[in-house]
């Protein structure tokens, strides 16, 4: 089993596409949040992360 971790997305879905590229074969992501706040697409980067049945979430 092939797990990513990801954090620090800070709503940029330039960089988030790059990144789900990088790690489309993996079986399980784990988000650690900063998914939105900064960046200039935090709509379409939530929704990415959000309809990946994949991705878990730590609280925190």
């Amino acid at each position: 089993m092939r797990i990513a971790v990801i954090s620090d997305l800070h709503g940029n879905m330039d960089a988030v596409s790059g990144m789900m590229g990088s790690i489309e074969d993996a079986d399980r992501i784990i988000c650690l949040g900063d998914v939105v706040g900064i960046g200039p697409d935090p709509a379409e980067v939530l929704e990415t992360v959000l309809d990946d049945e994949r991705i878990s979430w730590v609280l925190g």
